[in-house]
């Protein structure tokens, strides 16, 4: 009963009756993290039981095996409660991913079920595999279409960073070395992604803005992974607000609105982990008062907002092959320590914290400036920001930008 008591969550739905939406609902909670459909209790939580046959249970099971691919085969337990029936359909985390009810694909987010894009299904049965996109042969294309100059760029970079050793002068045994390109010489997405002479076309799109319909600036960067961080940092550095501080030294301060390495961070974590299946570009609106930027892909794998929030869950990678070329230039020092830098780095300047909301097909963190209370910040700032301080807002939400309570 008490289980009840605690309503629907993501792993815990209500149904008043035995139907075609309990299947989904389990076909979700297979695709997720498992869960318990309860029949015969309304949506509100109200005990409302069910009538059972002699062969009712079993008449359930053999419609959600025969409804399901692969076949679900979840525990029925019938139980009494207050003197009336209440079953309970228990579904664990299907090992095979993605499930399907009739060619509909499901995913438990918070207390209901969404449908999967096709990106998400693809991802999905990656993850089953235990493959990336980006690990694939990029059909069609050949090595010769990687640039010689990029490959050797990164190549002194990885040997400088000590992470791990390449040979020079070699740059198509160093990417077989990494599994950028198979033996055959066909190079693999991360390849064109980091390395193409011809960039594919996933933008950066970046603008300055006075007003959400205003913009003063923008520009639409295309360019491999690398060189596109470089070019959408300078572009922000260019368009926020600095101030000098002055404490007896020869060389003055410079003090930024917003803490570099965080707004960096997000920047990489938008490049390195965004959905390259996804067409949408990643986009960055520089405001006076904020910066946003939106990058297509949710969380990956499982990965939940209060995992992040409590720095405790697992590295996750939707895009292996292009983590790893970051990580071994040094780009990114830890996997799965991007979230907790960008804390530290605005608790560092603003003594603030960072949330997340959760969407399931975008990321979008928001940055407020963090000007400090010090006597020439009103005088380079825009005028509040030398009184006001503000928390970051990492959103996942295509639509909305969430801000937190102002700091004391």
């Amino acid at each position: 009963m008490h289980r009840i008591a605690a309503g629907e969550s993501q792993t815990q739905e209500f149904k008043a009756s035995f139907d075609k939406a309990c299947i989904a609902s389990l076909v979700a909670f297979a695709n997720t993290r498992g869960g318990t459909v309860w029949v015969g209790v309304t949506d509100k939580g109200a005990l409302q039981g069910v009538s059972l046959g002699k062969e009712t249970l079993n008449e359930w099971l053999g419609q959600i095996k025969s409804s399901t691919s692969p076949s679900l085969i979840p525990d029925l337990t019938a139980h009494q409660i207050n003197g009336k029936t209440i079953v309970a359909i228990e579904v664990a985390e299907f090992p095979v991913k993605p499930v399907n009810t009739r060619g509909r694909y499901y995913k438990r987010i918070a207390s209901a079920n969404h449908a999967l894009a096709l990106n998400e299904i693809s991802d999905l049965y990656l993850q089953t595999l235990q493959v990336s996109w980006d690990a694939h042969p990029a059909p069609g294309r050949s090595a010769a279409e990687l640039s010689p100059a990029k490959v050797e760029s990164f190549i002194q970079q990885v040997n400088a960073g000590g992470r791990f050793a390449l040979e020079a002068g070699a740059p198509l045994a160093a990417l077989q070395k990494l599994n950028y390109v198979t033996p055959a010489g066909q190079p693999t997405w991360a390849a064109l992604l980091l390395f193409a002479s011809e960039p594919l076309r996933h933008h950066v799109h970046i603008g300055r803005f006075k007003t959400p319909s205003m913009i003063i600036d923008d520009r639409q960067l295309t360019d491999t992974l690398f060189e596109v961080v470089e070019q959408s940092m300078a572009f922000i550095v260019s368009h926020i607000s600095v101030a000098f501080e002055f404490d007896g030294s020869i060389q003055c301060k410079e003090r930024f609105a917003y803490p570099l390495p965080a707004l960096r961070e997000a920047l990489l974590n938008a490049v390195v982990h965004r959905s390259y299946t996804d067409p949408s570009d990643i986009q960055i609106k520089i405001f006076d008062d904020r910066i946003t930027l939106f990058s297509p892909g949710g969380f990956y794998g499982g990965i939940s907002v209060a995992d992040i929030q409590a720095d405790n869950y697992r590295s996750s990678l939707r895009n292996k092959l292009v983590a790893e070329g970051f990580y071994l230039s040094r780009a990114i020092e830890k996997y799965g320590s991007g979230f907790i830098r960008i804390r530290k780095a605005l608790e560092g300047q603003s003594r603030s914290q960072s949330r997340s909301q959760s969407h399931p097909f975008r990321w979008k963190p928001v940055f407020w400036p963090c000007w400090p209370k010090l006597p020439w910040a009103s005088a380079i700032s825009p005028k509040h920001w030398g009184k006001k301080k503000y928390r970051v807002s990492s959103t996942k939400s295509s639509e909305r930008c969430w801000p937190l309570a102002k700091s004391n």
